[in-house]
């Protein structure tokens, strides 16, 4: 389970410790019962609302712990605990579903079931092999318990066989939201996966990972029966992916998406974009604006953009966008920000490609034009011109007076003196609270941890109005697995900010040794 924020975490033990005193909160609704050892059990008798609200704070560990406490808590809390079965991993799939096919009754209270057979994010280890055929197999058998199941997502190496799909269409009635990837298989254009009527989310994707087997693939097509599911049988749609993360390999044809007219629609992940073999520009269709306009709710619109080879253009017309005054986070390149219209925004994600200084100026004054956003991440590459690096981080900062989550990556070589300056600059975000920090790893370079100490301390200084709370660091080289050897987190847990406590979390790759995950505390002031 991944650390959250530090005022999660505090969040999250005020309500553990809130539930376990519920006894003397409402004490006419609580019984005690000897257990078999003759020691009173509580038994408590809530409002489901009530209930409900302070279960949403905890952790699934916290609700397994109480549910071990004695037979009652956890018959009132299976519904929580088991309302989201996130198997993400090929030993998680095996343990998970053969429990659900020995316990069929816990099948009833899952919403949402998501599974990673031979997960290709599965770090530091490789993930175990296990057979999908045999996972898709397991799903069969427990379908018929799945009666309040709304979501399923599958993430395996290819799609599952059509049984699975039809399985889940006839015995889950209230499924209406669908996650699916392909591998290198081609899509069955009579799959009964396009057979679904009145969907509310569909995801289709190019699974991460797979080779580059051309420069520029030719563009798929997708089956007309899949184009027919959407445009005439889904209505209600709020969120639509058709999107490839394998762009060496496989590409989808999207055009067709612009006869879509989904009234309900929030979020829209459309790609990959990029060049064609002649160097044109492969974008977004060119009806692209009138079919935003009819989705006035759109809140977030993310295109995948491939320019990994070559720079992007610098300017061209395809890349303007005239978007909904409602959208709330866009995901793609700075050339696409445009300097007026998107007062909304409040999250933006520009990791597609490195950011070079010829931009820098045009990508501040359009931050500029965005007065709620909050959230940013941002990949820039770092020459070894520190002055006009220096100016560029005022400048940045400057533009974006509101940040409370900044992503900051960068694969050149990035040591101390470029980190000391960049925590120097983030003294100017008041209201800065989460830093996260992607840089290329040499084996020269300090510890994950001073990193983080250097940030802090930096963000302390007298001048600071910044009260940062967490700082991430993460080594990325391109010869480790999932190109991360490392990455660590450091939550800020003591009150005082000049006297705090840190603690951190960290993981990776060893020189010499393998694997490693730890966790500890230590104090910023001992730091030297």
């Amino acid at each position: 389970m991944a650390i959250g924020t530090p005022s999660n975490s505090r969040q999250r033990r005020r309500s553990l410790k809130a539930l376990l005193q519920l006894p003397a909160l409402f004490p006419r609704t609580v019984s005690f019962t000897p257990n078999s050892h003759g020691q009173p059990v509580a038994g408590i008798s809530l409002p489901e609302d009530i209930l409900h609200e302070i279960l949403q704070e905890l952790p699934a560990s916290d609700i397994l712990n109480l549910c071990l406490c004695s037979s009652h808590l956890r018959a009132l809390l299976a519904p929580e605990l088991y309302r989201t079965m996130h198997l993400r991993s090929s030993r998680a799939c095996e343990s998970g579903l053969n429990l659900l096919a020995r316990h069929p009754e816990l099948c009833g209270h899952i919403r949402k079931l998501a599974l990673r057979p031979n997960y290709y994010l599965a770090w530091p280890n490789r993930d175990s092999a296990v057979d999908e055929v045999w996972v898709a197999k397991m799903v069969r058998i427990i379908a018929p318990g799945l009666k309040k199941l709304k979501t399923f997502d599958w993430d395996g190496t290819e799609m599952p066989s059509n049984t699975l799909w039809r399985t889940l269409r006839e015995s889950c009635p209230e499924l209406t939201e669908l996650y699916t990837n392909v591998g290198f298989e081609s899509l069955n254009p009579r799959s009964e996966l396009f057979n679904f009527d009145d969907l509310t989310l569909f995801s289709l994707s190019v699974r991460h990972g797979l080779p580059d087997s051309s420069v520029f693939p030719l563009r798929e097509e997708l089956p007309p029966a899949l184009w027919d599911m959407l445009l005439t049988r889904c209505p209600n749609l709020t969120e639509l992916t058709l999107c490839s993360f394998s762009a060496g390999q496989r590409i989808f044809q999207i055009d067709r998406i612009v006869e879509g007219d989904w009234p309900a629609l929030t979020s829209l992940t459309l790609g990959t974009f990029g060049y064609n073999a002649d160097f044109s520009l492969a974008s977004q269709p060119p009806e692209m604006p009138r079919f935003l306009s009819r989705h006035p709710r759109l809140s977030a619109l993310r295109l995948s953009w491939n320019f990994r080879r070559w720079m992007s253009p610098d300017e061209d017309a395809a890349f303007q966008l005239e978007l909904p005054q409602t959208l709330e986070e866009f995901s793609g390149i700075a050339q696409q920000l445009p300097c007026l219209g998107w007062e909304s925004i409040t999250t933006i994600d520009l990791m597609c490609e490195p950011l070079y200084s010829t931009r820098f100026i045009a990508l501040c004054d359009a931050l500029k034009a965005m007065p709620l956003l909050a959230n940013l991440e941002i990949w820039v590459h770092v020459e070894p011109n520190m002055a006009a690096y220096a100016a560029f981080l005022r400048d940045l900062c400057a533009a974006t007076p509101k940040l409370e989550d900044l992503h900051f990556m960068c694969t050149t070589p990035f040591g101390k003196k470029p980190l000391s300056i960049l925590a120097r600059a983030l003294r100017a975000l008041p209201y800065l609270r989460a830093f996260a920090l992607t840089k290329g790893h040499r084996y020269a370079d300090e510890t994950m941890r001073a990193s983080a100490v250097r940030v802090f301390r930096a963000v302390a200084g007298p001048a600071s109005q910044t009260r940062l709370e967490q700082v991430s660091v993460r080594w990325a080289r391109a010869a480790c697995r999932n190109h991360l050897k490392q990455e660590g987190t450091y939550a800020r847990v003591a009150p005082s900010y000049s006297g705090a406590e840190i603690d951190a979390w960290e993981r990776g790759l060893r020189a010499v040794g393998g694997a490693f995950e730890r966790k500890y505390r230590f104090a910023l002031t001992s730091e030297v």
